[in-house]
């Protein structure tokens, strides 16, 4: 049952959160129920239907702050709610540690970061097993990681959680870049693979599942 799932999800992100801000009507029976949950295990509500009702006040010694929303809000109310999060949060922050926080998101919502640890990985495995390090073998193991996520979360988008809301709004803005980037990092991959030889090819097929697995975010 969706409304459940949803329910469940959202009392999840509220145990980690400071305040929950909770999208839709304030007649909705579905908001209200989610907002009444999210009441019984003791974090404060912000039940809104526009983002022009949060206020920076709101959130002062606020360090964390969850979205969810009912079924029926539509993504752009949501989309506009958390970009005035973003600015009452960059309102509070320095340069520097905005600064930071903005490549931090970049990293992980691209990724990247996924890819980086993948090829650490790889190294550190390598160093310890005593196998030769090759270049050819860690953009292999980069673009390969980097491909199945990007292509994974394109697949993946429409069923996102809405408690996970700027990373599913990053992607819907860039949807179409993570599709061209994650073909051609795949055919990179796989291209490199090859001139390895067929068994690394093989090897490395046989390897998605597991390598998907590990680095699954």
């Amino acid at each position: 049952d969706s409304t459940m799932l949803r329910q469940s999800e959202t009392l999840k992100i509220a145990e980690k959160v400071d305040v929950m801000v909770v999208v839709g009507g304030k007649n909705s029976a579905n908001t209200a129920r989610l907002a009444e949950l999210i009441r019984k295990v003791g974090k404060k509500v912000i039940h809104i239907e526009d983002a022009d009702e949060l206020k920076e006040k709101d959130f002062q010694n606020i360090q964390k702050v969850g979205v969810t929303a009912g079924a029926s809000t539509p993504n752009w109310v949501i989309k506009k709610v958390i970009k005035r999060l973003r600015f009452i949060s960059s309102v509070k922050k320095g340069f520097l540690e905005r600064s930071l926080l903005n490549i931090s998101n970049f990293l992980s919502y691209t990724n990247l970061f996924l890819s980086i640890g993948a090829v650490a990985l790889y190294i550190s495995l390598s160093k310890v097993i005593k196998l030769p390090l090759f270049f050819s073998n860690i953009f292999i193991v980069f673009f390969y990681i980097w491909s199945m996520h990007c292509l994974n979360n394109y697949v993946e988008l429409k069923r996102a959680n809405i408690t996970e809301p700027e990373r599913i709004i990053f992607h819907e803005d860039y949807k179409h870049i993570f599709l061209f980037g994650g073909i051609i990092a795949s055919l990179i991959s796989i291209a490199l693979a090859v001139y390895q030889g067929i068994i690394f090819f093989i090897i490395m097929l046989f390897c998605k599942k597991s390598l998907i697995s590990l680095f699954k975010f």
